[in-house]
């Protein structure tokens, strides 16, 4: 049998020992490598969600928002906020700037 086989020997159809490119795995093995990775995926994706919770904590969302800014929060163009403000879906403050909670309302409708 050549090192780039794969050797199964199996008990109760579960493969007890494997032997892979020469190195031979026992079935704890397998399950314990399998359950690492796991650990590491779940232990990576608890400190993203930790990470951008302690964002959103320390970074408060702005009130208002000028025009650049709402076009980047709503993926469209300035040129584009502009006709928005003109058909009066968005509307400016006395400031020139736009309220965030406008733009959350056009998410939500898209």
């Amino acid at each position: 049998m050549s090192a780039n086989n794969t050797k199964k020997v199996t008990v109760f159809g579960v493969p007890e020992r494997i032997t892979l490119n020469g190195v031979e795995y026992i079935r704890s093995d397998l399950a314990r490598n399998a359950i690492d990775v796991a650990c590491k995926r779940e232990n990576a994706f608890a400190t993203a969600v930790l990470a951008v919770r302690h964002y959103a904590e320390t970074h408060p969302r702005p009130v208002q928002v000028n025009q650049q800014q709402a076009a980047e929060m709503l993926g469209l163009s300035v040129p584009t906020i502009r006709k928005l403000v003109r058909a009066g879906t968005l509307k400016l403050n006395s400031c020139g700037l736009i309220l965030v909670s406008q733009i959350d309302a056009l998410l939500e409708e898209r």
